[in-house]
């Protein structure tokens, strides 16, 4: 019910306004473009790349420590000794935090690349540039956040055997997205849009009405719908069997006996 009243609050004004501009034909746009362009085609790149991807990515690339190169040239504390293991799945209480930062990656993506990419700096290649490329993001970037999410979901955990913690798996990945300041990157991007300030402010607005509300959906039908299904998939992977057959010792590193 919340997930179909997000398509229906993204659709309506979109709807009404493609009616307004262009009479039926706008009506018969706003019906199609909103429910598949922004909704299912995001929706189908999430869940496909958590098929594909989900166990080749654990035992490939985040088990190996293939990362530490790329940790050290930017500058992520980690360390050397941490072990990952399975611990039971849990699913988040409230997923508020999950959808501001589906809306975070989208909005700093689209606006750190649009001022890069839109060689003709007018409102509306700079609009066009930045809706597509926040539905890049949202279809192609998003799906790697929704990795790091479903192996916490499933219980994957690291634990630091130097400090004694555990952490969940991809920390630094979202410390480093989502610290990068994604209103600072906004407000950047809309002061350089010529016009004046009518101009910017008429164009942050156009974005957000568009842009927010399928981040929104997109992340609520995926937690809903889809997650507990990849979940379970990947607790019956080789990679979940892997980390079941590890021995991990919690004992304090300080405090051996």
């Amino acid at each position: 019910m919340a997930a179909g009243s997000f398509v229906i609050l993204t659709a309506l004004p979109l709807t009404a306004a493609g009616v307004f501009l262009l009479g039926w034909f706008g009506l018969l746009i706003g019906l199609i473009f909103v429910p598949v362009l922004l909704v299912l085609f995001p929706l189908g790149c999430w869940r496909t790349l958590l098929v594909i991807a989900a166990d080749r990515v654990f035992r490939l690339v985040i088990l190996p420590p293939h990362q530490d190169v790329l940790l050290r040239r930017f500058r992520v504390p980690f360390s050397t000794q941490s072990k990952y293991f399975l611990s039971s799945p849990s699913f988040p209480n409230n997923i508020l935090w999950r959808m501001l930062q589906t809306g975070s990656v989208v909005f700093l993506f689209a606006s750190t690349a649009t001022p890069l990419l839109a060689t003709i700096r007018t409102p509306t290649i700079e609009e066009d540039w930045f809706f597509g490329l926040a539905l890049v993001a949202l279809c192609l970037v998003m799906p790697l956040i929704a990795l790091l999410w479903l192996y916490e979901d499933s219980g994957v955990r690291a634990y630091n055997k130097e400090s004694g913690t555990v952490s969940k798996v991809g920390t630094w990945i979202q410390q480093f997205v989502f610290g990068t300041g994604v209103a600072t990157s906004f407000w950047k991007f809309t002061q350089t849009i010529q016009g004046g300030t009518i101009e910017q402010i008429s164009l942050a607005t156009i974005l957000f009405l568009i842009l927010i509300p399928p981040c929104l959906v997109v992340t609520v039908v995926f937690h809903r719908n889809l997650q507990p299904m990849f979940v379970k998939r990947f607790r019956m992977s080789s990679s979940s069997g892997f980390l079941a057959q590890r021995n991990v010792d919690f004992r304090d590193p300080e405090n051996p006996g």
